[in-house]
């Protein structure tokens, strides 16, 4: 069964949409910053092992997992909130929590990728918009480049 982790599932949708896909509940960790949303997506997700904490801080929170790799990342944090620096950061973070080759998923609503490209190390392009959403959000995909 693969595993997957999910950045910032607010009230749910995104979580709704990986169970949708296949992945068991019991296969899904997510972060979520907001305190407030933990018991109603608890409630609405049995199984799914919800967190309450800082993505940018996942040893706290992931460290029962000890060296566990996920398959996929989904991530819906609002990074165009945050510095270049730290984006970046953390996305070279989330590459050592996946098994190689695999990717990370990230909603923006940005026009341009939330994080710079850095053809060295890893790849980014668009995947699909989704314009139901208002407003419309852009998924990105990013994958570390695996070496030869």
């Amino acid at each position: 069964m693969r595993r997957a982790l999910e950045l910032g599932p607010g009230t749910g949708v995104i979580t709704k949409a990986i169970l949708a896909r296949g992945v068991v509940p019991e296969k899904l960790y997510s972060v979520e910053y907001t305190e407030a949303f933990i018991p109603q997506l608890k409630s609405d997700f049995p199984g799914v092992h919800f967190f309450h904490g800082n993505a940018f801080a996942l040893d706290d929170m992931l460290s029962d997992l000890g060296e566990q790799k996920f398959d996929t990342i989904v991530s819906a944090i609002p990074l165009l909130n945050f510095p270049v620096k730290q984006r970046v950061e953390l996305l070279h973070s989330l590459f050592d929590r996946l098994n190689p080759g695999r990717p990370i998923v990230q909603i923006s609503y940005g026009p341009n990728s939330p994080i710079p490209p850095d053809w060295q190390t890893y790849s980014v392009g668009p995947f699909d918009w989704m314009v139901r959403n208002i407003p419309p959000a852009r998924l990105w995909v990013f994958r570390r480049i695996l070496a030869a």
